[in-house]
């Protein structure tokens, strides 16, 4: 069996990808932590394009983020390939039942984010 590449079973508590850390967590560099990790169909993120890791990772290297890679995975070359290659199991590219809701893609996501930073930054 092919080494697999570190990741994340489920999304943590503070993951950006769960819908209901909009609000209730503070990103403010997240556009910048995701750049280029996100693609979307017919515009995937190129092979050794970066992947977004889970940023309360305490392993080295960082796990990849499961919230990430259910939601964007797909679109991501890199991640296909290590599917493809026995790198990660088939399974990271979907959200079974029972996680919490996760954001449908990348623009959702950081408009959903941003909109919380804002109020956050105009609440006296």
């Amino acid at each position: 069996m092919a080494d697999l590449i570190p990741h994340r079973r489920r999304p943590c508590a503070s993951c950006p990808w769960r819908t209901d850390t909009a609000g209730r967590l503070a990103f403010a560099n997240l556009v910048e932590y995701a750049d280029g990790t996100c693609g979307k169909p017919g515009s995937e993120a190129a092979l050794g394009a970066v992947m977004f890791a889970c940023h309360s990772s305490r392993t080295d290297p960082a796990q990849l983020c499961a919230g990430w890679l259910a939601v964007a995975g797909y679109y991501h070359l890199s991640v296909r390939l290590a599917v493809a290659w026995g790198h990660l199991p088939g399974a990271v590219l979907t959200a079974p039942a029972g996680w919490p809701a996760l954001f449908a893609g990348y623009d959702e996501m950081t408009a959903a984010h941003e909109r919380a930073l804002a109020d956050a930054l105009e609440t006296p």
